[in-house]
């Protein structure tokens, strides 16, 4: 597996094409690189962004969440310049905490379980993605 750390995440998640439209963009994300199969989920935690298409498995449209994620896109103003991106799966470190028998919203959107030991990180991955480089 490819998971194994952070740097190893912030490389196989691409930003894959963006279009602006008036006062909205849409931004698609390509989550394959990462293991060549679905993680876990991905979800948008940037403010006034939506999921508007999941490849995957189901969809949870009020955390903006793609379940199964293996490509997504969302639909944010077009002034902005980035998009907090989070993803989870048990084969990711991860780099948030993950508090016990807790999922708080307002840091994870889902789950955060993990194959490595410990609380820290375990599982859920936050990243920034610049959008201009898209």
């Amino acid at each position: 597996c490819k998971l194994t750390s952070c740097a190893a995440v912030e490389q196989c998640i691409e930003c894959v094409e963006r279009e602006v439209s008036g006062t909205s963009q849409t931004v698609s994300i390509n989550l394959l690189g990462c293991k060549e199969e679905a993680l876990s989920w991905a979800c948008c935690r940037t403010a006034n962004c939506t999921l508007s298409s999941c490849a995957g498995g189901p969809v949870e449209p009020e955390k903006s969440k793609c379940n199964e994620a293996t490509y997504v896109t969302f639909e944010l103003p077009a002034t902005n310049d980035k998009l907090e991106l989070q993803v989870h799966d048990g084969q990711i470190a991860g780099n948030v905490t993950c508090p016990q028998g807790a999922f708080p919203q307002d840091v994870f959107c889902g789950g955060c379980g993990s194959h490595f030991g410990g609380r820290t990180g375990a599982g859920v991955f936050t990243l920034e993605i610049y959008l201009f480089s898209c």
